[in-house]
């Protein structure tokens, strides 16, 4: 049976779903396999979990995610988006190279086991965290996972990576001030919600300004702040609204306690009280050195080592758990962004990226 992986992705970008609820692409993706002989195992609700036994109880393992966003797709090709949902960050075009991999091993054995994982809600809960929760073999084995992830800025056909930290941990925070209502000619009588949140949103900035090394990155902005009923009322509530990111574990939950505790001298400033929630998002991707050199040797000239990025990916939790290597793919346009209702990209690239994964399997026998 021939396969087009451009076609393939094509069918996939018309039919994008959330998080775990994937009807239609899973079944898509299960049909896919199994008309090639394949006996995927369910894994993570929609996910799917392909091997090809080897010659030794040695993994390499090849993720990709499956799920899209909920945004109004804005192109004009005619394989738009109709759902209300998009591929806007090209989970599409990774589905798509991972099946064109298990194509091109139809029928083949290799020294290792060869696993491929198709893995759902990257983008929301962390589908990652689920499938180690129920992979049906010892992580211990796995000598290497592999991801590939199609990036804007890079140029077209190159893949980038750095050892160790490549991309952030990260967090949400919401925020409440509880104040105490009164009339506006009589402020006297209330706590101004409104004024203790604008202050302590810029005490928050200067955790990062002044309280974190200028040489460690990290990230704490704080994207909606809702306060107020009308124009002449002492508001009784405010609500922030925020991410926090950092490029180290320590660092992350460095700047959750400074948050805390900057929150609890606002606390006994003003006589309020401030709830904040913080809920722990996905881990660093640590990319293990070994394996950025083994990849830097094989692509040679097509491989750059790029700095970090402030983006964060559930790819994270397997990097905790076994030797594992993140990848951009280069789409060589700089001017757009991921996420981006009018995100498309160059699909000659997704050869590339099938290619990439046989180089890495050849490399290793």
């Amino acid at each position: 049976m021939s396969f087009d992986v451009k076609t393939c992705r094509r069918e996939l970008h018309r039919m994008p779903e959330l998080g775990f609820d994937l009807p239609q692409t899973s079944s898509f993706i299960v049909k896919t396999l199994r008309s090639w002989g394949y006996e995927p195992l369910s894994i993570a609700q929609s996910g799917w979990l392909v091997t090809i036994p080897g010659d030794t109880s040695d993994i390499l393992m090849f993720r990709t995610d499956m799920d899209a966003l909920p945004i109004k797709e804005l192109n004009t090709h005619d394989f738009v988006s109709t759902n209300g949902n998009m591929h806007a960050c090209g989970h599409d075009a990774h589905m798509s190279m991972m099946l064109g991999l298990a194509h091109a091993l139809k029928g083949k054995t290799f020294k290792q086991t060869i696993v491929l994982l198709f893995q759902p809600a990257e983008e929301s809960p962390g589908g990652a965290k689920v499938v180690l929760e129920q992979l049906p073999f010892e992580t211990s084995r796995v000598k290497g996972c592999f991801g590939l992830h199609v990036f804007p800025a890079l140029e077209k056909h190159k893949l980038g990576t750095k050892p160790y930290g490549f991309m952030a941990t990260n967090g949400e925070i919401d925020i409440t001030v509880f104040g105490v209502s009164a009339h506006a000619g009589t402020p006297h009588l209330g706590k101004d919600a409104i004024l203790i949140a604008s202050s302590l949103l810029t005490s928050l900035q200067s955790i990062i300004s002044r309280s974190t090394n200028p040489l460690e990155s990290k990230v704490l902005h704080i994207g909606v702040l809702n306060a107020g009923e009308v124009r002449n009322s002492v508001a009784d509530t405010a609500h922030m609204q925020g991410t926090l990111r950092a490029f180290t574990q320590e660092g992350y939950l460095t700047l959750k306690s400074q948050i805390n505790q900057l929150i609890q001298s606002y606390e006994m400033m003003h006589e309020v009280k401030i709830t904040c929630e913080i809920r722990d998002g996905y881990p660093v991707v640590t990319n293990d050195p070994q394996l950025v050199n083994h990849c830097v040797s094989l692509f040679k000239d097509q491989l750059e080592i790029i700095p970090e990025v402030m983006l964060a990916e559930d790819f994270g939790f397997y990097t905790q758990v076994m030797p594992s290597l993140f990848m951009f793919l280069g789409l060589g346009h700089p001017n757009t962004s991921l996420h981006s209702p009018t995100f498309d990209l160059d699909e000659s690239v997704l050869e590339t990226g099938v290619q990439a994964y046989l180089n890495i399997i050849d490399s290793f026998q």
